[in-house]
């Protein structure tokens, strides 16, 4: 049985990723194009909207 309660999901992948040793960054909210996959996303999307 899963759990996708917001407070569960911030909570458990940041203790999760300290146990396995990845190492999170986190994106400042108006920066939103630091993060490859939203720019591939947003390309995708207007690409698609002015096919």
């Amino acid at each position: 049985m899963t759990d996708n309660d917001p407070e569960l999901t911030s909570n458990t992948v940041p203790a999760w990723c300290d146990d396995v040793g990845i190492e999170r960054h986190r994106i400042a909210r108006d920066r939103a194009r630091d993060n490859p996959f939203v720019v591939t996303l947003s390309g995708r999307l207007r690409d698609q909207s002015n096919a």
